[in-house]
C-alpha cells in the first residue's frame, strides 16, 4: 500500500487536503498529519501532504454553531449560489447575504438560475426545527421568504441552459407517465426527489439503494456510454468529438444539481477519455485524488457532506480492491459471464466499503443491500438510457417518444418500486445498539487498507 501512494502524489495531496479542511471543526485531525508522513517517510510524498494540508487550512471552512435566532428585514442585492431544486410548486435555492448562505423558494416559474445577482426585500426567519443539523452543516443559517425579488445581472448562459434541460425533462416525464413513476424516472435522472413519496423513500433507505435517487457514476457512466457511441457515427477526429462529449456531461451535470457524486464522475470519465485519446491507461486513484481536489477547492463544506465521503470512499475501494479487465473474454457467453461477476464484485466491494459508515450515520446495516442492488441495477441502467432517448427523441418524433417512456420506462419503474416494497419490508436490517464516535471509522478503514494489494492487470 505504501508504494500505491509513493506513487501516487495526489492521493497524498488530497489526503493532507481534507486533514487540513476539517482540523479547524475537528482540532483532533491535526495528528493524522504524524501518521501519514512517518509512513510515506519520503520528501516529495511529505512535501505533497503538508502542501494539501496547508492549502486546506486557508481554505477551511466552519461549520455555523447556530442559525438565526430571530426575524430580520433584510434588502440588498444577493448572489444565487446553488443550482436551483424544483418542487411540485416552487424553486428552492441558496442565496449568499453578507457572508451568510440562506436558502428560500420562490415560484416554479421564476427565471433564476446558479451566479445570477438579484435585488431581494423581506425577512430572514430561523431554520425549521429539525434540519438545523442538516442546514448548518452545509453552511447554511436562515430562511429568506421574499417580499420582492428581481434578477438585476444574469449568471452564466451555460446553468440557464442547463436549468432549462432539467425543466423540460420534469415536464415530459409528467406528461407521458403517471405522477408516481414520473417522480420516480425524475429522481433516477436529475436529482429530482421532491416527488417521490416516503413510503419508497424509507424503501430505498431500508435496502441501502438510496444512491439510485442520485446521479452518480452509474448515471454518467451509462451517459457516456450511449453519447460517444452516437458521436462515433458523425465525422470528427477523435480530439472534438472527446471535447463535445466533455461539454455534453458538464451541461448534465450541471442540470442534475452539480452534487459531488456526478462532479467526481464526470471528471473521472474525461481524464479516462482523455488517457484513451493518447494511447495512456488512466489510473483510477490518481483520477478520483484530481477529482477531489478539485471539487474541494471550490467547496470546502463538501468535506463534511455525507454524499461526497460515500461516492468517493465508494469509488477508492474499487481502485484497491476491484479487478482489472481482462482482454481475454472470447464468445458472447463469456462475455456475459464476466458481466455478471462483475456487477456482483462491485456490489460486493461498494456494500463492504460503506458499511461502517451506514451504521455510523443510520445505525444499522442493510442486508437486503447485495440482492436489491444486484436485481435493480439493470433496472436502473435501461430506465434511465430509455427516458433520456425519450425526452431526445421528443422533438423529432414525440408520438415514439411518449410510447417509449409508457410502455419500457414506466413498467420497468413499477416492477423496481415493487422489489424494493417487497425487500424493505424484509426487516432483515440489524439495529446497532448505540452510536460510536466517527473516529473509529478511522481505525476500521486504516484496517482495512492494509489489506489491499497492487492491482495488476491479468495477462
Amino acid at each position: 500500500m505504501r508504494a500505491e501512494l509513493l506513487n501516487r502524489p495526489l492521493l497524498l495531496l488530497a489526503a493532507g487536503l481534507i486533514v487540513g479542511l476539517s482540523s479547524l471543526t475537528y482540532n483532533f485531525n491535526v495528528l493524522f498529519l504524524i501518521p501519514l508522513l512517518v509512513y510515506t517517510r519520503e520528501i516529495r510524498a511529505g512535501w505533497a501532504i503538508v502542501l494539501g494540508f496547508g492549502l486546506g487550512l486557508i481554505l477551511a471552512p466552519r461549520i455555523p454553531e447556530q442559525g438565526v435566532l430571530d426575524h430580520q428585514m433584510v434588502a440588498g442585492d444577493v448572489r444565487v449560489v446553488s443550482m436551483p431544486r424544483l418542487y411540485s410548486d416552487r424553486l428552492g435555492f441558496e442565496l449568499e447575504f453578507e457572508g451568510h448562505r440562506l436558502v428560500t423558494t420562490q415560484d416554479r416559474d421564476a427565471d433564476v438560475s446558479l451566479g445570477d445577482l438579484v435585488s431581494v426585500k423581506g425577512s430572514v426567519r430561523p431554520l425549521k426545527e429539525g434540519t438545523e443539523d442538516f442546514y448548518l452543516s452545509h453552511g447554511i443559517v436562515g430562511r429568506l421568504r421574499t417580499d420582492s425579488l428581481e434578477v438585476k445581472e444574469r449568471g452564466p448562459s451555460w446553468y440557464r441552459a442547463a436549468m432549462g434541460i432539467r425543466r423540460g425533462f420534469v415536464d415530459f416525464t409528467h406528461e407521458a407517465l403517471g405522477a408516481r413513476e414520473a417522480a420516480v424516472v425524475d429522481a433516477l435522472c436529475f436529482n429530482v426527489d421532491e416527488g417521490l413519496d416516503d413510503g419508497f423513500k424509507d424503501d430505498l433507505r431500508a435496502t441501502g439503494t438510496i444512491h439510485i435517487i442520485s446521479a452518480s457514476g452509474l448515471h454518467v457512466f451509462v451517459i457516456a456510454w450511449g453519447l460517444e457511441r452516437l458521436l462515433r457515427l458523425l465525422p470528427i477526429p477523435r480530439g472534438w468529438m472527446l471535447v463535445g462529449l466533455g461539454l455534453l456531461l458538464a451541461l448534465y451535470a450541471c442540470a442534475a444539481g452539480l452534487q459531488s457524486a456526478i462532479v467526481r464522475s464526470v471528471v473521472m470519465s474525461m481524464l479516462g477519455l482523455t488517457a484513451y485519446l493518447w494511447e495512456r491507461e488512466s489510473d483510477l486513484l490518481s483520477a478520483l485524488a484530481f477529482a477531489a481536489v478539485g471539487y474541494l477547492v471550490f467547496v470546502p463544506l463538501a468535506v463534511f457532506d455525507i454524499g461526497f465521503q460515500f461516492s468517493f470512499l465508494t469509488v477508492g475501494a474499487f481502485g484497491l480492491f476491484g479487478r482489472m479487465d481482462s482482454d481475454r473474454v472470447e464468445t458472447p457467453k463469456e462475455w456475459v459471464l464476466e458481466k455478471l461477476k462483475e456487477g456482483y464484485r462491485t456490489t460486493l466491494i461498494a456494500f463492504a466499503a460503506t458499511a461502517p459508515m451506514v451504521a455510523f450515520y443510520f445505525g444499522f446495516v442493510s442486508i437486503t443491500t447485495l440482492p436489491a442492488n444486484l436485481i435493480i441495477a439493470p433496472i436502473v441502467m435501461v430506465s434511465v438510457v430509455a427516458a433520456l432517448v425519450s425526452f431526445g427523441l421528443r422533438f423529432v418524433l414525440l408520438p415514439f417518444a411518449v410510447g417509449l417512456m409508457k410502455l419500457l420506462v414506466g413498467p420497468l419503474v413499477i416492477v423496481m418500486q415493487a422489489v424494493l416494497s417487497g425487500m424493505g419490508r424484509l426487516s432483515l436490517n440489524p439495529t446497532l445498539p448505540a452510536s460510536f464516535s466517527g473516529y473509529w471509522l478511522v481505525l476500521i478503514y486504516v484496517l482495512v487498507l492494509a489489506l489491499a494489494r497492487r492491482r495488476v492487470r491479468p495477462a
